[in-house]
């Protein structure tokens, strides 16, 4: 995969078999970056361009962009989405229609036993394994105090529920610590993830680290 933005000379590389990472130390250029990638990811227009064997792919579908590593929520809209997508598929198959079958039939006559005793006709509409789904408020628990670990049950749950995508996180070495986020790289790249480090000034290289520098006169080294 590839990513390029009309202002840089050199593309962004991103493969699965080393850490890649920009460092932009202009900081108008570094602000210009990110929120053209936000606003992509958030399904805008921009001027980056991710492709894959040279052709063009959509950054919203392609790339999950971390930049509040502070307050990072693992229950995603999106993820939860497509989670719940998932567990209604699963609800439909074979091995759990009739339990589904049941559960709504079920459902279903306990709105009718409560209402038995009003002057009042009841009518369950929209009955459906999905609209249960929703009604419970499902939510991921991560059980992880260390950001990385987080940030990696979330790379794993993106990966289940949604595809392999490319993971940016910008200023996340501003968090944590070198022999942490090293550990971190070597787990993502022991199981094929790609991931793109944006940071607005160098840190200690990392093993396994492809960088690119551009410079406060924006050049590129």
């Amino acid at each position: 995969m590839k990513l390029v933005y009309p202002a840089l000379q050199t593309p962004i590389m991103l493969s699965n078999d080393c850490l890649n990472s920009v460092v932009i130390e202009e900081p108008g250029f570094f602000y210009e970056i990110v929120k053209d990638l936000k606003e992509q990811w958030e399904g805008m227009d921009g001027k980056a361009v991710l492709s894959e064997n040279n052709e063009p792919v959509e950054i919203r579908k392609n790339l999950e962009l971390v930049i509040d590593c502070i307050d990072f929520e693992i229950n995603q809209k999106t993820l939860l989405t497509k989670v719940l997508s998932v567990l209604e598929k699963v609800g439909r198959s074979e091995d759990y229609i009739d339990k589904t079958q049941q559960l709504l039939a079920d459902i279903e006559r306990y709105i009718y036993d409560i209402s038995f005793d009003f002057d009042v006709e009841i009518q369950c509409d929209k009955m459906s394994i999905a609209q249960i789904l929703k009604s419970v408020g499902i939510s991921i628990v991560s059980g992880y105090d260390k950001l990385t670990e987080v940030l990696y049950s979330y790379m794993q749950l993106v990966r289940e529920f949604d595809g392999d995508k490319v993971f940016a996180f910008v200023n996340l070495r501003s968090f944590v610590k070198v022999d942490e986020l090293q550990d971190f790289a070597d787990t993502v790249l022991a199981h094929g993830y790609r991931v793109l480090l944006l940071d607005n000034h160098a840190y200690p290289s990392l093993t396994m680290e492809k960088r690119l520098i551009v410079d406060a006169d924006l050049c590129e080294i």
